[in-house]
């Protein structure tokens, strides 16, 4: 009896040992940490939709070469900015004077405002339908927490169809994510092109392997999240995003809230003041 036991044992060893490999490499998801991330996301989507509170906020943004600094400030009609400064240096009294014409060009005639605001409103809708795939688009494992935040890595569900070319490039992605363990709010996700994505034989776009991306979000006030660093390295073209682009890094800070009912007409009176 125990020398069949012994046999058995030893026809299945290699089997064992394949399977204990290939866990090695692909740590099993944990249904905790699914949960979890269906929860955050949920929370998210939540607070997107009902938010509707408009801030003030200072943006360093670098892309193309180029690093500025702007003030910015979201209305109903849209969102103002006014550069203030360029490679860290304040604009000369002609460029302010430059960028108040135009600000007062936006009043006169809006029709460039109201395209970028479709524009980033088409992204946001975007945005959140990436966000809703990600409790069943990815496999999530508990990596630490320090009684404060919960790590998480995630990789690729390989039973999930993406259903657009969005939802392609994002579910080729492995990263990790962290959240915040009392508010169950998303505090920074990062994500790898872990292989080329490629549509239309290359003709319509091809994303390749080892882009990066971060976004990060910071509680700017009680109860209120806000996205405060958004870094994108990604070679390629097609990204799909208007108001994203391949290379970029931003980072928001200096958040104040600004009235609801705030106008344009106020809102440039504001910027022009600093």
């Amino acid at each position: 009896m125990a020398r069949c036991a012994l046999k058995s044992y030893v026809v299945m060893l290699p089997v064992l040992v394949c399977l204990q490999a290939i866990y090695a490499q692909h740590p099993q998801p944990t249904k905790g940490a699914q949960a979890l991330v269906r929860e955050v996301v949920k929370n998210e989507l939540q607070a997107q939709q009902g938010d509707q509170s408009r801030w003030r906020y200072v943006l360093r943004e670098e892309q193309r070469g180029i690093n500025q600094t702007k003030e910015v400030i979201e209305t109903s009609e849209g969102v103002l900015s006014r550069t203030v400064a360029e490679d860290s240096r304040t604009l000369t009294a002609q460029q302010q004077r430059r960028e108040d014409q135009g600000l007062q060009q936006l009043i006169r005639n809006p029709t460039e405002l109201r395209r970028q605001k479709q524009e980033q409103e088409r992204d946001e809708q975007k945005e959140q339908q990436l966000l809703a795939m990600m409790p069943d688009g990815f496999l999530y494992q508990y990596e630490w927490s320090d009684g404060r935040s919960i790590g998480l890595s995630f990789r690729p569900n390989p039973a999930f169809p993406p259903l657009t070319r969005e939802a392609a490039v994002f579910h080729a992605m492995e990263g990790t994510m962290i959240v915040d363990e009392s508010t169950k709010r998303l505090k920074e996700l990062r994500g790898r092109l872990v292989r080329d994505v490629v549509f239309g034989w290359g003709i319509l776009g091809r994303l390749h392997k080892g882009g990066v991306f971060e976004v990060r979000q910071d509680e700017v006030a009680a109860g209120h999240w806000e996205v405060t660093v958004v870094d994108v390295h990604i070679t390629g073209k097609a990204l799909f995003f208007k108001t994203i682009g391949e290379e970029q890094h931003e980072e928001r800070s200096h958040f104040r809230e600004v009235p609801g009912n705030l106008d344009l007409v106020q809102a440039v009176e504001m910027l022009k003041q600093n």
